[in-house]
């Protein structure tokens, strides 16, 4: 049996056409998902259920803890807003805030609400600060030192550690 020119061309043609459309069908997903919570404990994967909502934890869906800013997935990152305040001195500082003790303050601002931050006021765990009438915050202590010029050299490949050289700033 002799094909001519053109069926061996056409039939050329459709094993690499049916070559190439089975290839996406092998191609590496760039969508990392997290392995079960069942991997590496001895409970089925029926056992768990689905994630509760961003409106009740007891529905299905996902849920985000900190609803204050936007959640870039593609990135990893969130945005949370930036406020300004005051030191006693009138010098500019900005924060963020993330968690509140106030339970009612933390669902109308979308923070996490935490109880035991009660008591975190020990030593100099928190910047003490006040309320102002225009609605800024004057805090008492607590500006940041940007000026320091750290450097770290890493040690020769294939030791990193220790390092050549550094300076701690």
């Amino acid at each position: 049996m002799r094909f001519s020119h053109r069926r061996s061309l056409a039939l050329l043609g459709l094993v690499l056409l049916l070559v190439l459309s089975a290839l996406p069908a092998f191609a590496q997903e760039d969508d990392i998902q997290p392995a079960p919570a069942s991997i590496g404990a001895d409970v089925p994967l029926t056992y768990f259920g689905p994630a509760p909502s961003n409106v009740q934890r007891e529905l299905i869906g996902p849920y985000q803890l900190l609803k204050a800013g936007t959640v870039d997935v593609d990135n990893g990152t969130i945005t949370l807003p930036l406020y300004r305040g005051q030191l006693t001195t009138g010098e500019p500082v900005w924060y963020i805030l993330t968690d509140t003790n106030d339970e009612a303050n933390a669902a109308a601002l979308g923070l996490n609400f935490s109880a035991k931050l009660t008591y975190a006021d020990v030593g100099n765990g928190v910047r003490p600060a006040h309320l102002e009438s225009d609605g800024s915050v004057t805090f008492e202590r607590g500006s940041v030192d940007f000026s320091p010029e750290r450097s770290l050299t890493p040690g020769d490949q294939p030791n990193p550690f220790p390092p050549t050289d550094f300076q701690p700033g």
